[in-house]
């Protein structure tokens, strides 16, 4: 039935047919990244078919294909219903008739067994694995632009990634696309960098600069794997941690070290690593019977670094790891603060000596992190005077 159907949407075109070349009922051509497609229906002897041809920059055709889906036929057939063809250039009787002499080499594509579960989604024409997901048959198959396909479908075999809307590494994809590892990204960059043409630098803008996908870094952290009822932690646990970080434009150079990352603070925002100072007179040796001085490490002046603060690529991603721990201390005397007995006149806040204890990386901290931190100690009970002698 659907033949009858594409024959008589064929009588439609009969006036313009006698211009084309081997019975050609309609062509298109097209040019697009340095190559050019043509294709066209032909209705000679038999069943329908659709003719689809691509050429690459010198002209060479580098591949053909035979459709004989009734869908792809009806689509194809009412384009050109719409705009029904003149009669057709030089150049595109020229593609269609060599299309026409290789129809018996031209492919059909392959069919594929209801038992494979295909991932289905948009990709970029002639490519089957940049995009939303693949069209490929098999692991093997690349698309008409084999150099950027290549570099998606390895980008696809990353080892660490979320899906959307999944939860792994400690954290939820909330993105409708996939995010991988830095490292795969970084590989995925060099590779389309590699190629220097339209369709790779057309890809890499899409994917870095248009939909800006962040990629992530894993670290190894501890975290409370079991609660109190009311709240405290019960159990801690070293598990590897996803932190996101927002990539760099995709014209840049990629960052030398992917695997870590450092975070940039607003400007003006109170010193996690700042360094911490009495004031004079204060109570700095716990004289006050409630807080105590201590030295900690260096005393270069730092910035704060909030728990929402985007992550930028560079080496100093356990310094950044450090910084948010400290960010998370719950016992701190911010600048011309009074607290705990105990007044900070410095210009950077005062952090408890847990806090600073537990850094990771004192290291890496030493040029950071506050240089004296305090400690609570009970208060001496007030009882009654002592009789004199």
């Amino acid at each position: 039935m659907w033949a009858r159907a594409v024959l008589a949407g064929a009588a439609l075109l009969a006036a313009c047919a006698r211009a084309w070349p081997v019975g050609a009922l309609c062509a298109k051509r097209e040019a697009a990244g340095g190559a050019r497609y043509a294709a066209f229906l032909s209705a000679g002897t038999g069943q329908p078919a659709l003719l689809e041809g691509a050429w690459g920059a010198r002209g060479k055709l580098r591949g053909c294909w035979v459709r004989r889906e009734p869908r792809a036929i009806r689509a194809f057939l009412a384009s050109c219903a719409r705009r029904p063809p003149a009669a057709p250039a030089p150049a595109l009787r020229r593609d269609v008739a060599a299309l026409w002499r290789r129809r018996a080499a031209c492919a059909e594509p392959a069919t594929h067994r209801g038992t494979r579960r295909m991932r289905r989604g948009w990709t970029v024409p002639g490519t089957l694995w940049c995009g939303a997901g693949d069209s490929a048959g098999n692991s093997s198959e690349l698309g008409l632009f084999r150099g950027p396909d290549r570099c998606c479908r390895e980008h696809d075999r990353c080892g660490a990634q979320i899906a959307a809307l999944q939860f792994n590494f400690g954290i939820r994809n909330y993105r409708p696309h996939t995010v991988s590892h830095c490292d795969c990204d970084a590989a995925f960059r060099r590779c389309l960098r590699a190629l220097n043409d339209t369709i790779s630098d057309l890809i890499g803008v899409t994917f870095f600069d248009l939909l800006e996908v962040p990629c992530f870094v894993l670290r190894r952290a501890e975290q409370c794997v079991r609660w109190h009822w009311w709240g405290g932690c019960e159990r801690y646990e070293v598990v590897p941690v996803a932190t996101m970080v927002r990539q760099s434009p995709y014209g840049t150079a990629a960052p030398a070290a992917v695997g870590s990352n450092t975070c940039a603070a607003e400007p003006g925002a109170v010193g996690a690593a700042e360094r911490c100072e009495a004031a004079p007179g204060s109570a700095a040796g716990g004289r006050s019977g409630e807080c105590r001085m201590r030295d900690g490490g260096g005393g270069s002046r730092g910035r704060a670094l909030r728990s929402d603060d985007r992550c930028l690529p560079s080496g100093l991603g356990r310094l950044c790891r450090a910084y948010r721990h400290l960010d998370r201390c719950e016992h701190r005397i911010a600048p011309r603060e009074a607290k705990y007995g105990l007044r900070n006149g410095g210009a950077r806040t005062l952090f408890h000596c847990n806090c600073t204890r537990r850094c990771a990386e004192p290291p890496l901290l030493a040029e950071s992190i506050a240089v004296r931190c305090f400690v609570l100690e009970p208060q001496p009970e007030c009882g009654a005077e002592r009789p004199s002698g």
